[in-house]
């Protein structure tokens, strides 16, 4: 069995500079995402950080969500 630590978001750099990348970031604090401005390989698009822990072994997933 896996239990999430952490989850966080990244938004891509481009984001911030549309308008509607503001209420993207709000939506997701309002969640309680912590929420990083970092460069993304596709435009526009936010990826998943987290990290997951099971009974033997700790592992780091991303997965890209555009």
């Amino acid at each position: 069995m896996a239990t999430w630590r952490y989850f966080d978001a990244v938004l891509d750099d481009s984001e911030s500079e549309k308008a509607g990348g503001v209420h993207v970031l709000r939506a997701l604090q309002a969640e309680n995402y912590c929420c990083v401005w970092a460069s993304q390989a596709i435009p526009c698009s936010i990826s998943w950080l987290g990290e997951f822990v099971t009974m033997f072994t700790k592992a780091v997933a991303e997965a890209p969500f555009r």
